[in-house]
């Protein structure tokens, strides 16, 4: 295997699409993310609610691998986002992106609907946008 590839885990061992132990992420002295036990299971729906500043955006950002983790441990389908590389973020983000695209309806004609309707694929495309 070369430098910066990811060995993805068998299928079958994949058993959590998400999971975190301890995960912490400091900023300076700031505690963002404190801790966090998570687990969340393949076809599962799940939601971060918090106040601004709780740490649901840097949370999202750990496990999309754009920032390193303090503390704990991470895995997304059985890999470490923050071992996996460009190649394996590109994918994700490309996946995304066409789903995206194959799922998204034109902009309807009152410019009230086209508002909404642009908040909405803006959401789809950049959740975080709206966190």
């Amino acid at each position: 295997m070369t430098a910066g590839a990811t060995k993805m885990a068998p299928e079958e061992t994949v058993t959590h699409a998400v999971r975190c132990a301890g995960l912490s992420y400091l900023f300076g002295t700031h505690t963002a993310v404190d801790h966090v036990d998570l687990s969340i299971e393949p076809g599962e729906m799940f939601g971060l609610l918090g106040p601004n500043g709780a740490g649901k955006t840097t949370t999202v950002e750990i496990l999309e691998g754009f920032r390193p983790r303090t503390d704990g441990e991470v895995t997304v389908l059985g890999v470490d986002p923050a071992a996996a590389g460009s190649a394996w973020r590109d994918a994700k983000l490309t996946n995304w992106a066409r789903r995206v695209k194959k799922n998204a309806s034109p902009p309807t004609k009152s410019a009230s609907a086209r508002s909404r309707a642009s908040v909405a694929k803006a959401a789809l495309i950049s959740p975080l946008v709206l966190a």
